[in-house]
């Protein structure tokens, strides 16, 4: 009674779930913005801003993490305080002041910064029209694969190419810890690739501070910006996957509680087939024991004549010559 109570629900909820899944699968590709003033623009506003990088451009294999190194691409969440003008990288934040300084000297860097980044491939519950960009942030939704990259933030020496007048770069770049004769291991030392980003801040007023202006990232297929859609794809994929999940958790239980009973079943039919054919050995053996037994007492009453009896027998005849020997006494 419990489960017809709650089978009524059944039905709409496998609806629900299906017209999410076809919203999902047929979202359009979407627009991958990739303006440099809008991304700043959004980080003072207090949002957070995705990225996805091909490890290889980036990250030598030699310094990769075991995990880094499973996927071809990995993600990283910026955001950014403009009011205490620190840079966030996921779960690592650092103040970006000390660099902005003017005493600060060139190539001067922050500490190491261990952030964790998303990890995945183009291809799990994506379907190929997803922008790429999606598609790796999607997968590293639905199988929960992390993994530390170290990076630190830079002053380079020479203003990199596209400043403008009156701005200030600073550069997110990968990087090693030090080695002993090199400084701690929080002293960070620039791998020497590409940056995988880079802040423009404007020269302060008097009384002011520095302004994030702009903040630009590697072209394609370096790196690349999510899609227009990416909210939505996010959303949906965060109601579908966990109900997707336990269905198949279920399933897979399921199975293998299949599998144990067909094991048992298996095993109690080879245990009754064992039995029988023991039992019709056993049978078979008594049978050919009492034909044997027979043949055996045949031969022997050939052989032997009248001074074979059966046990029975010689005992009865015993007997009687006994009985006959007292008698004559007697007389």
């Amino acid at each position: 009674m419990r489960f017809l109570k709650y089978a009524k629900w059944i039905l709409p909820a496998i609806i629900i779930w299906l017209s999410l899944a076809i919203l999902y699968l047929t979202l359009p590709p979407g627009e991958s913005i990739d303006d440099d003033v809008v991304f700043a623009q959004s980080l003072r506003e207090g949002k957070s801003l995705n990225r996805v990088y091909h490890t290889e451009e980036f990250i030598p294999r030699e310094y990769r993490l075991p995990r880094v190194r499973r996927r071809l691409y990995l993600g990283l969440e910026y955001s950014y305080s403009a009011r205490t003008s620190t840079l966030r990288i996921k779960n690592e934040a650092v103040s970006l002041l000390p660099l902005l300084s003017p005493s600060s000297p060139a190539q001067s860097h922050s500490r190491l910064l261990i952030p964790w980044a998303t990890l995945g491939d183009t291809d799990g519950v994506n379907p190929p029209w997803f922008p790429l960009a999606d598609a790796v942030l999607l997968y590293g939704v639905v199988s929960r694969e992390w993994g530390r990259i170290l990076l630190t933030v830079e002053r380079p020496l020479l203003p990199p190419n596209g400043t403008l007048d009156g701005e200030l770069a600073l550069q997110v770049v990968p990087a090693r810890m030090a080695t002993q004769s090199e400084g701690t291991e929080e002293d960070p030392v620039p791998l020497g690739m590409l940056p995988l980003a880079t802040l423009f801040f404007t020269q302060p007023a008097e009384g002011e501070g520095y302004a994030l202006a702009r903040i630009s990232f590697p072209p394609m297929p370096q790196s690349y910006g999510t899609s227009t859609y990416y909210g939505t794809r996010h959303a949906l994929i965060s109601l579908l996957a966990p109900s997707a999940l336990l269905v198949l958790a279920l399933a897979s239980l399921a199975g293998q509680a299949v599998k144990l009973l067909l094991l048992g079943l298996g095993v109690a039919a080879l245990l009754w087939i064992g039995r029988e054919l023991w039992m019709y050995r056993h049978e078979q053996d008594e049978d050919r024991r009492e034909r044997e037994t027979q043949v055996l007492r045949k031969v022997l009453r050939e052989v032997l004549g009248p001074l074979y009896a059966p046990r029975g027998r010689r005992e009865v005849v015993r007997t009687g010559i006994e009985e006959g020997r007292d008698q004559k006494e007697q007389v």
